[in-house]
């Protein structure tokens, strides 16, 4: 039964044998790929657990089985390299999913150009709001954001910027 299984994976977990618990709930999810809640506590104590592989390789499995939308699956997935300080593997996967067909999405852009505004890397972080203006233009945020990043950049002859 599915809710001793459960049972005991939590009880090994309040003992302090977070490992046996994340084998019963991995064993959960062969029997019931489709259950939310076990994807969401074997992710959970992996994490925990400090186990890296193990986090990332449930989520990808996770999103084979039971996907979030692209763009939470891509915060969550960029959020568990940076808390890691895997700030190397964080690119790889931004660049990554810049690259997939038919192109970069606004939220792959968006994250792509906040993890430069995070690393002070601004003229990355214009190069991107370029890019994503040029797809969007209509949106007045990125071209207030586009001369904004002019001008922390030193640029005051680039804070207006037309498309």
């Amino acid at each position: 039964d599915n809710s001793v299984l459960e049972s005991a994976a939590w009880y090994f977990y309040q003992k302090k044998y977070e490992g046996y618990a994340l084998s019963i709930f991995e064993r959960l999810l062969m029997r019931e790929p489709k259950n939310k809640d076990n994807w969401d506590n074997a992710v959970w104590l992996a994490d925990k657990m400090g186990w890296y592989q193990r986090t990332r390789m449930l989520m990808e499995e996770r999103q084979k089985v039971l996907p979030l939308p692209e763009a939470l699956f891509h915060v969550r997935m960029l959020d568990l390299d940076l808390r890691y300080h895997l700030d190397g593997l964080a690119q790889k996967d931004l660049l990554t999913w810049l690259g997939q067909p038919p192109g970069p999405s606004l939220p792959d852009l968006r994250l792509a150009w906040q993890n430069a505004e995070n690393h002070k890397n601004l003229p990355l972080k214009g190069a991107l709001l370029k890019q994503a203006l040029s797809l969007n233009p209509q949106l007045d945020v990125l071209r207030s954001d586009l001369a904004e990043n002019n001008v922390d950049q030193g640029d005051e002859t680039m804070a207006v910027c037309h498309s």
